[in-house]
């Protein structure tokens, strides 16, 4: 009877790990992180492309943009969603608010360096921050209130070719 106490309690256990291992793997899933920084991909600033032919999410446009810079690879923005509505847009027709006051995308929290003080970020390839609107009309009226420069899409990119 103690043998088989044992040997029920042992599969709990395996199996209570097994259930928090693979709910862990779930939350650091690359679909809820970003391709190339690792940070969260929020709703609102979800960008999708085609990165050498395989399908790829970034957490805005600006991380899409700059992993050609960094890789040289062949990036193909498909889709990008609007700041304010979280609808998703196609490149062709978006707008970018570049340089605002806002973006999802910062660290809150200044890296450590060896001597244990913070670090000044000279880089973020999240910066300055792009926001996907779906008419020049909504990015006039955000940049109105929240600063940056009001551009297509098209040039946005064709900036980090």
């Amino acid at each position: 009877m103690r043998g088989k106490t044992f040997l029920l309690l042992f599969t709990a256990l395996i199996l209570v790990s097994g259930l928090s291992y693979a709910g862990w793997r779930y939350l650091q899933a690359p679909d809820h992180n970003c391709t190339a920084c690792l940070r969260p991909v929020h709703r609102n600033t979800v960008t999708k492309a085609l990165v050498n032919g395989k399908h790829k999410q970034y957490c805005c446009p600006a991380c899409a943009l700059s992993d050609h810079q960094q890789t040289h690879a062949t990036v193909q923005v498909t889709s990008l969603t609007e700041f304010t509505t979280g609808i998703t847009l196609h490149p062709e027709t978006a707008f970018i608010v570049r340089g605002s006051d806002r973006t999802s995308c910062t660290h809150h929290q200044a890296p450590i360096g060896p001597d244990k003080q913070p670090v000044h970020a000279h880089f973020d390839r999240c910066s300055p921050s792009l926001l996907a609107f779906s008419s020049r009309e909504k990015a006039v009226a955000f940049a109105r209130e929240h600063g940056g420069k009001v551009m297509p899409f098209a040039d946005t990119a064709a900036f980090f070719q």
